[in-house]
């Protein structure tokens, strides 16, 4: 019945965003829209659609899109929308294709990873300081397998003393290079643990050094759990976890009993473990299990419970998980807009060209202070937008409005007045949450 019902909901879910993108855009067979519904700017690397594969791209200015066609067949595009922002590019010339050598190595300007063949990193080596990004002798990516019999609870608790019950590590099954180009390097895993098989695809975009690992699970185990592991070159005594609109902090020690009932932490889009000058960041884009302790930052990827269901999460699962590392502390970089992006990617929309009337109603101008909702009122016919500080500061915004902005309650009940029209400053206490209606 789950099934069943999560299909039609995606069903809906497309259907939606069809009729979305007949009302807003006009049809183009050679063009494609691009939609950055985040506030911040998108350089990025994004697949293009099937039929696109081999095609050459140029921007509304004219200027040559980088495009390059995979191994297997995917075709990918480095493009700059800018936040909250619309743009397009059309079809015109040929896509590069990408070389693939058989070294398991992906690398840019920025860092330099290296792979074994079951997928694990040997070495992580940042550029920009010449350090490794793992601990001394250490590999990353390992994908462990425990035994998982909580006291009590099956289905939502996770004991501590799993850590002593390993059972094994994946093992390589097969290796290869899926090319590497203009726009990305991307290498190709297959794993086995236990009875379960992972394919893994694991990319760096040319211009970043987040490293993504796009997993497939054929999952099939019994109270068996699957986390996966990185130790790196950071020590600090607390981790940033994220949490809707913040992030909260946890000891990466366990001096005492609190600190251990503690060890397994609930968080959303990213966790980081930053000292002043550098840190490293786990994000991923639908788990919600974590562990720090000491330098390793520890994902919880899945679970085999029998109760109450007994055939709880077999199948197939799909999910992405990144390292990121940084200079800086968590607030200095950007590991909230990776995180965002990697949750929300730019949309695009195949088949289209931008109407003269395509834009979006707010713009928002920030370093901090986050556009987190734009919908309908409940009670009114006008919009609703609510705007965050995310970076736990205080933090100023500008916002360039498509009408009259008036300060409301988060249950849109209470007016607290018009705050301005077209262009508003507006200031942020750390944290802060405010809602207006765009009339």
């Amino acid at each position: 019945t789950t099934h069943a019902e999560h299909a039609e909901m995606l069903e809906t879910c497309e259907r939606l965003i069809a009729a979305a993108q007949e009302q807003l855009f006009m049809p183009d067979s050679e063009s494609l829209v691009l939609l950055n519904t985040l506030s911040y700017d998108a350089n990025t690397a994004v697949e293009l659609p099937a039929d696109w594969a081999g095609a050459g791209l140029v921007d509304e200015a004219g200027e040559k899109v980088a495009v390059q066609t995979d191994g297997n067949g995917a075709a990918v595009a480095m493009v700059s929308v800018p936040s909250l922002g619309i743009c397009k590019l059309r079809k015109s010339g040929k896509a590069t294709a990408s070389t693939t050598d058989q070294e398991l190595v992906l690398e840019n300007a920025l860092v330099r990873y290296e792979f074994a063949g079951n997928g694990e990193l040997t070495a992580a080596i940042d550029k920009e300081t010449g350090a490794s990004i793992l601990a001394e002798g250490e590999r990353g990516n390992i994908l462990s397998l425990y035994i998982d019999r909580p006291n009590n609870w099956d289905a939502w608790d996770v004991d501590v003393f799993y850590e002593d019950e390993l059972l094994q590590t994946a093992e390589g099954v097969s290796a290869k290079v899926l090319g590497k180009g203009a726009v990305q390097g991307s290498l190709a895993f297959t794993l086995k643990v236990g009875d379960s098989t992972i394919q893994q695809t694991v990319r760096l975009a040319a211009n970043s050094k987040r490293l993504d690992f796009k997993t497939e699970v054929d999952w099939q185990e019994r109270h068996k759990m699957l986390r996966a592991a990185f130790p790196v070159n950071v020590r600090s005594d607390f981790a940033s976890f994220d949490i809707q609109y913040g992030y909260a902090k946890r000891p990466t020690h366990r001096n005492t009993s609190w600190d251990m009932a503690r060890f397994e932490v609930a968080a959303h889009k990213y966790i980081d473990l930053s000292d002043l000058d550098y840190g490293v960041a786990l994000l991923n884009d639908c788990k919600y299990g974590h562990k720090v302790h000491d330098n390793v930052l520890d994902l919880n990827l899945l679970r085999a419970p029998t109760y109450p269901d007994a055939d709880a999460d077999l199948g197939k699962h799909s999910f992405t998980y990144s390292l990121l590392p940084h200079k800086g502390d968590l607030v200095a970089s950007d590991v909230m807009a990776e995180a965002s992006l990697l949750n929300q990617p730019v949309s695009v929309f195949a088949g289209s060209s931008i109407r003269a009337v395509s834009a979006l109603p707010v713009q928002v101008e920030s370093d901090s202070v986050q556009l987190e909702v734009l919908k309908k009122a409940e009670k009114e016919d006008c919009l609703v937008i609510r705007l965050v500080e995310r970076a736990g500061r205080k933090g100023s915004a500008t916002l360039a409005v498509a009408g009259e902005l008036i300060e409301t309650d988060l249950m849109e009940w209470h007016d607290a007045g018009a705050v301005g029209k077209g262009k508003v400053e507006l200031s942020f206490e750390p944290f802060e949450i405010r809602t207006f209606k765009i009339k």
